[in-house]
């Protein structure tokens, strides 16, 4: 029994070495110059986000960024309903 006990910490840890592994800085310049390209960012953002072959930290950055982008989008779509209201009222 304990051995078994063993065995699985031992299989989770080596697990989660290979999922933490540091991304080389010749990912990240992939990485960086994919979300530089328009629309296809967000559909990388998304395999980043939710893949299962994606390492720990790129899924975090990936899902930190689709966090900024919605909370971006939200704040505009506030503005432009907030300036289409200021400019409405001009007119009446």
């Amino acid at each position: 029994m304990e051995e078994n006990i063993n065995k699985r910490i031992t299989e989770i840890t080596t697990e989660n070495n290979s999922e933490n592994k540091p991304i080389s800085v010749k990912e990240w310049v992939i990485t960086i110059l994919f979300l530089v390209i328009p629309v296809v960012n967000i559909i990388m953002l998304f395999i980043w986000a939710f893949g299962k072959e994606t390492s720990v930290t790129k899924s975090n950055f990936a899902k930190a960024n689709l966090l900024w982008i919605l909370i971006a989008f939200i704040v505009a779509v506030f503005f432009m309903l907030l300036l289409s209201a200021f400019g409405l009222a001009l007119f009446y």
